[in-house]
């Protein structure tokens, strides 16, 4: 299906995982955050670095628990690119956005 713009896409996807959870709250939040986490780490893609942490395990373990988070191991070029190195996790996370 095609939409119109992001925001027409964004209600239809919410709309689905609404229709999914069936009015488990739990669900639908675990369900939006899925969706995220795979949009975002599409959108980073294969050569920026390597999932890790609790995403990984939900990948490799579908039934594990939900995760909060998603953490990436980052590849050594990319990390001097962007100078990641020597800034606090704080300052790195402002660097792709929150």
């Amino acid at each position: 299906m095609n939409y119109d713009n992001p925001e027409q896409l964004r209600r239809a996807l919410l709309e689905h995982i609404a229709n999914q959870a069936q009015g488990n709250e739990d669900l639908r939040q675990r369900l939006t955050n899925e969706v995220a986490f795979e949009r975002m780490l599409a959108r980073l893609g294969p050569e920026f670095g390597f999932v890790i942490g609790g995403i990984a395990t939900k990948y490799l373990l579908p039934d594990s628990p939900a995760t909060k988070d998603v953490d990436v191991l980052v590849q050594r070029a990319l990390a001097e690119q962007y100078d990641l190195i020597d800034k606090n996790p704080e300052e790195r996370s402002g660097v792709f956005g929150k």
